[in-house]
């Protein structure tokens, strides 16, 4: 076994402290009302100012999860790999009427024009198709959810038959309605929306699937660790291979304790070590094990914060059609649900694309004025772009402003006995290798604009733990992995209070302590602090 998981061990306190995913606002440090007080002494939040900046904003995100949970319809009570088809659905149907709407009107005044067609009024566009395509999305999406479309079916034949009953049956329920003169639509309008529907549809998941199958290890993949090393285990793992666009992928396979067999990547004693490591978000659990086994992975599974469900084998047992979540054909029981704050999260993720767009687009006078004063300056390229570990360890290329000579990457293993940060960290005050500009722009911290791009495309948020070099997550301990649950920001906890801390122990333990206490009045806090950071020139 590794040093760095002997030692996390080792430090007292069960597995849990270090091998549990962090999942943001769901634990925070003043639940217990006391403060564990980081390692320095530096300048840093008042325990009150704190809590109240967390505590009082978590409790109205989960008022808000209550409220869309009320007034979603069950049917749409869905998982978000679910919702990331439903919605796009939802919207093409909508849009297809419009653009029949349209259609209607170019032909109409075509027609005219070439004396074909004699009206008294220029055509109009009718906007009551706008309230037609929305319930007309409403009733496609429904009736699809309730056949199970959304639910992974087993081929993609499957797959076109729902849709095609999905859009049948409700194009049905409008052409009753418009012989009963309740729509102001006829039935040739009607059938050509069905036929456009039917076309857009599939054209769009065919294009839709064929992307995530080439991009397979996208940010909304679920990592999965597989229990179970028979057949079921096999078909599941074979299943979820070929069909990406599930949003799921095996990072491992355990079968029992000790007796790694069938391509086990270890054993189940090492459960906590293979979740840390792969980032796993979800357990699934490939037959039916005996009472005792399930027991305890399911006490396992809860203190490590992961989701669990089970597969049992069921092949020589009817299973009712469309009835709950498959996977390969076989049903998926669910043990133990980890509470995320996904409506909380999608609003971090509105804000950061609404205020980075704009920063952006406000401040691209200032990038042209700073590029050319890199190119005056020194040789070598404007913006510097290097490998970073982002969410679940994957690797983006983090932008800056070039700060430095050219050959600093070269430089920086022969400058490493004058590092003066504690662990894995690298830092410099008098770095030789930061060039004229380099040391007003990271004064103001202006090299760190180029990561508005990073932020848009979603390697990045505003308010996260900073990204790390690889070379420094190479030297990761097992315990530090968990700063990378959450997706890496421009600026943190740790830059607005122990930016100067040399301590690597004391920049992490910030990290968890934001992760932990995450809300969205706390991220506008530190961005606040990051502001006023910024114009004081306390950048290093």
């Amino acid at each position: 076994m590794s040093s760095s998981v002997t030692n996390s061990q080792a430090k007292g306190g069960p597995a849990i402290e270090w091998a549990a995913r962090l999942i943001p606002g769901a634990g925070t440090a003043f639940t217990s009302g006391k403060l564990k007080h980081p390692r320095s002494s530096h300048t840093r939040l008042r325990l009150s100012e704190r809590a109240a900046i967390c505590e009082a904003p978590n409790q109205e995100q989960r008022l808000s999860e209550k409220v869309v949970r009320f007034l979603m319809p069950s049917l749409f009570a869905v998982q978000e790999p679910q919702a990331r088809w439903i919605a796009p659905d939802f919207a093409l149907i909508t849009v297809n009427w419009l653009l029949l709407g349209a259609c209607g009107v170019v032909l109409r005044l075509t027609l005219r024009n070439a004396g074909l067609l004699q009206l008294q009024h220029p055509p109009q566009w009718p906007s009551s198709l706008l309230a037609i395509g929305v319930i007309n999305a409403a009733l496609i999406t429904l009736i699809a959810q309730a056949e199970g479309l959304y639910r992974s079916p087993a081929s993609a034949v499957e797959r076109r038959r729902l849709l095609a009953k999905s859009v049948f049956l409700a194009m049905l329920v409008l052409a009753i309605a418009s012989r009963l003169r309740a729509l102001p639509v006829g039935i040739d309008s009607i059938m050509t929306a069905a036929l456009l529907h039917m076309a857009v549809l599939s054209g769009w998941r065919g294009l839709s699937e064929r992307r995530i199958r080439q991009n397979a290890g996208e940010r909304s993949t679920k990592n999965v660790l597989l229990i179970g090393a028979g057949e079921t285990a096999r078909r599941i793992a074979q299943y979820v291979q070929k069909h990406p666009e599930e949003g799921r992928c095996i990072i491992g396979v355990i079968d029992k304790p000790h007796s790694p067999t069938n391509g086990a990547t270890g054993p189940r004693a090492d459960i906590a070590i293979l979740s840390r490591r792969g980032f796993v978000d979800e357990v699934i659990i490939a037959g039916i094990p005996d009472r005792e086994v399930l027991t305890t992975l399911v006490s396992e599974v809860r203190r490590l914060r992961l989701d669990l469900e089970l597969a049992p084998d069921f092949e020589a047992m009817p299973v009712a059609q469309n009835r709950g979540d498959t996977l390969a054909g076989y049903p998926l029981i669910s043990l133990h649900k980890e509470s995320v704050p996904k409506t909380g999260l999608r609003i971090k993720r509105a804000f950061d694309l609404i205020s980075a767009g704009f920063a952006f687009a406000v401040l691209s006078p200032l990038f042209v004025v700073i590029a050319l004063m890199i190119r005056l300056d020194s040789r070598g390229p404007i913006i510097y772009a290097a490998p970073r570990a982002g969410l679940k360890g994957r690797i983006f290329r983090c932008y800056k402003f070039r700060t430095m000579v050219s050959d600093a990457d070269k430089l920086k293993a022969e400058l490493r006995g004058q590092n003066e940060r504690s662990g894995v960290l690298f830092k410099i005050a008098k770095d030789p290798r930061i060039t004229r500009v380099g040391t007003w722009l990271r004064r103001y911290s202006l090299d760190e604009l180029p990561q508005l791009w990073n932020v848009l495309k979603g390697d990045m948020s505003l308010v996260g733990p900073r990204p790390h070099p690889l070379d420094d997550v190479a030297a990761y301990d097992l315990e530090h992995f968990s700063r990378l649950d959450v997706t890496p920001g421009i600026t943190g906890l740790w830059q607005v209070s122990a930016r100067r801390d040399p301590s690597f122990e004391h920049s992490i333990e910030l990290d968890r302590e934001y992760i932990q206490g995450w809300s969205l009045g706390f991220d506008l806090h530190i961005l606040l602090r990051t502001v006023v950071a910024v114009v004081r020139g306390s950048g290093e």
